[in-house]
């Protein structure tokens, strides 16, 4: 799979202490995204599923982190993969850890297969079409999730509500893991990276990072919206 970036721990990006993958590559193109580097599918890091796995794990012993966090890019444009790591950490770390998913796709595009998936190739003869190859994709990556936050992120409609980035999109609870009350407000996290580079993640405000920029910092933007 392609990866952006792996960051742990994070609790900004969904309940609890968490490990949060950014799957590389996205061309919904939505206006003022705030992470453009994670557009291209040639850019980021390809690793293996044991490899993303196995760096969870750690993060699990080290960080004690409650949760997986899978943001992009576009994660589902890679569904495949996603399904495998998501079936796999499921089943080897229970039911009790915490999954969720950042998509620019709608549930009901999702759910009726209408998303893009490069390279994806099934083998599953018996779908007469790749919207329903993609639609059952979908349904069991999704029966291993606990919650996920849906839809385009449209600039004009900006809102501070928990993990929502603007007022179209929505976020869905798949199990009783967490109850609404659990995911905190709008937050932001800032690490200083190898070289002097600026890590930004969460849901900063504009004017802040105008200003960083207006200070000659370099910013690398890795975010949930």
């Amino acid at each position: 799979m392609r990866i952006h970036k792996l960051i742990a721990p994070s609790t900004v990006n969904g309940p609890g202490k968490r490990a949060v993958v950014w799957l590389q590559g996205c061309d919904l193109g939505c206006l003022g995204c705030w992470n453009p580097k994670s557009h291209p599918r040639e850019a980021g890091t390809e690793m293996e599923l044991y490899q993303v796995t196995r760096w969870i794990n750690e993060q699990l012993e080290t960080e004690n982190v409650t949760g997986v966090t899978f943001s992009g890019g576009e994660p589902c444009q890679q569904i495949k993969e996603l399904q495998a790591l998501v079936v796999t950490l499921r089943c080897t770390l229970g039911d009790k850890f915490s999954l969720g998913l950042f998509s620019g796709y709608t549930l009901k595009e999702l759910e009726n297969g209408q998303y893009v998936a490069p390279g994806f190739k099934p083998r599953i003869a018996v779908y007469d079409n790749l919207a329903n190859v993609l639609a059952y994709m979908w349904r069991s990556t999704a029966a291993y999730l606990d919650w996920g936050v849906f839809g385009r992120y449209e600039a004009t409609k900006r809102t501070q509500d928990p993990l929502v980035s603007s007022e179209n999109q929505e976020l869905k609870l798949f199990t009783d893991l967490h109850r609404p009350e659990d995911f905190a407000p709008q937050g932001m996290e800032a690490r200083i990276e190898e070289g002097g580079r600026l890590t930004l993640t969460g849901f900063p405000d504009p004017r802040f990072r105008n200003a960083l920029r207006d200070l000659g910092l370099e910013i690398r933007n890795e975010s949930t919206s």
